[in-house]
């Protein structure tokens, strides 16, 4: 049985998770490079990276993706397994 507090879909994202995903993104060269923002955007064309969560039956992987370029970061932490 699910506890009331417990978590089903969305996963208790570490403080190193955090701390990853935010170092890459933060530090990225599309993020850097203005010359690659557009002048005007809507929501759409939101300068943050796309996030995908992949539950598997050990934890689960977070993996970032450029909205530019579509480079993929792992953000998994492999540690908290």
């Amino acid at each position: 049985m699910i506890e009331q507090d417990e978590v089903i879909l969305i996963p208790n994202v570490t403080d190193e998770q955090q701390r990853q995903a935010q170092e890459w993104w933060l530090n990225h060269s599309c993020l850097k490079d203005s010359s690659l923002w557009e002048e005007e955007s809507d929501i759409k064309t939101d300068k943050r990276p796309t996030i995908k969560i992949i539950h598997n039956s050990v934890s689960h992987n977070i993996y970032l993706y450029c909205p530019i370029c579509n480079e993929k970061y792992d953000a998994t932490d492999y540690g908290s397994w």
